[in-house]
């Protein structure tokens, strides 16, 4: 079942039917919005680097950064992570 209704416009236009059906897909895996889907994928992104460089993120640390919707802040947190020493310092605004 979708989740969004199907407008008219979509029966008879391809990038309609495209647009509703990608946004349908998104949805249907959790995913609320193709901004959400890039979100997600900085939050990976800034528990990654830090891993990988360290301050190894705790479980508090990483919820709270795969929790992080907000896409400036996200961004804020990645650039920080590449050079941060304490875990503190990387929510430190």
């Amino acid at each position: 079942m979708l989740r969004n209704p199907v407008p008219v416009e979509a029966l008879y236009d391809r990038r309609a039917a495209h647009r509703v059906t990608f946004r349908n897909l998104l949805q249907r895996q959790g995913c609320e919005n193709l901004d959400a889907v890039r979100a997600e994928g900085v939050a990976q992104g800034v528990v990654t680097v830090l891993e990988s460089r360290g301050p190894e993120p705790d479980e508090n640390a990483r919820e709270r950064i795969l929790g992080c919707k907000d896409p400036e802040l996200l961004r804020r947190w990645l650039v920080r992570a590449a050079n941060v020493t304490r875990i503190e310092d990387l929510f430190a605004d």
